[in-house]
């Protein structure tokens, strides 16, 4: 396992220009980092890491992912507005689509092989989407 200490050491050095990154989200398939503040970007980081072997993908701009996962096909995020939206992994730029509005999102974005989860405060409960 790499740490986050060695991750942005070799992965972020000198290729993401604020020091507002947070890890969202690491699964089977990346490492999704996100600048919720400056540039609100959101990055992947594929998996193997491989320590030095280059700077992170940005996948979008100008919207600040507070909550993020990837499954084999597609990256998902939920911005500081309450919008989830999902993405092509290989071409995220391109294909951005909304998948709902006004989420208020506590905690993560889960995932199983049909449906997204998240928690929510008021009024508390956990919601599902179909992907």
């Amino acid at each position: 396992m790499v740490s986050t200490r060695r991750l942005w050491r070799a992965q972020l050095a000198g290729a993401v220009t604020t020091a507002a990154i947070t890890i969202l989200d690491a699964n089977a398939q990346s490492v999704l980092l996100s600048d919720m503040f400056d540039s609100k970007t959101l990055y992947r980081v594929p998996l193997p890491i491989g320590l030095g072997s280059g700077a992170p993908t940005m996948l979008v701009s100008g919207t600040a992912a507070n909550v993020a996962t990837e499954d084999a096909s597609n990256v998902y995020w939920i911005d500081s507005g309450g919008t989830l939206y999902k993405c092509s992994a290989a071409n995220c730029a391109g294909t951005k689509i909304i998948i709902t509005n006004g989420q208020q999102v506590i905690g993560r974005l889960f995932q199983d092989a049909t449906y997204l989860y998240w928690g929510t405060a008021s009024p508390s409960q956990i919601v599902r989407v179909a992907k």
